[in-house]
């Protein structure tokens, strides 16, 4: 948090951290997710033992597959990556967990689900914002990207090169005051 703070300049109350090897379980959790993978992903990693094979189109993913749709980098499209599969795929996944259906089971499954990831957020902290969390579909939702390039290193791999300097001024305008 202090990190994000001091290239950002954004105050960060709250956070979540997931680590991979428990999404596939919150997925599962939460019945799947029905998504629409963007394309036909298939990919073999013998040496990491990661095999991914998914049709491209709409259909419920379990965790495994939604991880592996995750994991996938092999894109031949220009508008689609990794970074814009990620973002969607977790914005299908808030809608489906405020949808209303769920309000009535929220502190079930967030205790269902919490040791699966590391935040400073609270069952109480839910209990009392439930409103404010259920209304996640209404809200205006923006897309920053954090302004940088990338490069390609001498092994081939693209690395993304931030612009530290410019990122203050880029965020600036999403600050908060405080008093």
């Amino acid at each position: 948090i202090r990190k994000l703070n001091a290239m950002t300049g954004l105050m960060i109350d709250r956070h979540v951290i997931v680590n991979v090897e428990q999404f596939p379980e919150i997925v599962d959790t939460l019945g799947g997710i029905t998504y629409n993978v963007p394309c036909n992903m298939k990919y073999d990693d013998y040496k990491g033992n990661l095999h991914i094979n998914l049709s491209s189109g709409t259909q419920k993913l379990d965790g495994v597959s939604a991880l592996h749709m995750l994991q996938f980098n092999k894109y031949t499209e220009p508008n689609q990556s990794r970074v814009k599969t990620a973002v969607n795929f977790v914005r299908v996944m808030m809608q489906k967990m405020t949808d209303l259906s769920y309000l009535p089971e929220a502190p079930k499954l967030y205790a269902q689900i919490r040791s699966l990831f590391i935040s400073n957020f609270s069952l109480q902290d839910l209990t009392v914002n439930l409103d404010l969390i259920f209304k996640y579909g209404e809200y205006q939702l923006l897309e920053l990207s954090f302004p940088g390039s990338y490069v390609t290193d001498a092994k081939g791999n693209r690395i993304f090169n931030p612009n530290l300097e410019g990122a203050l001024d880029y965020f600036s305008d999403y600050k908060r005051i405080y008093e």
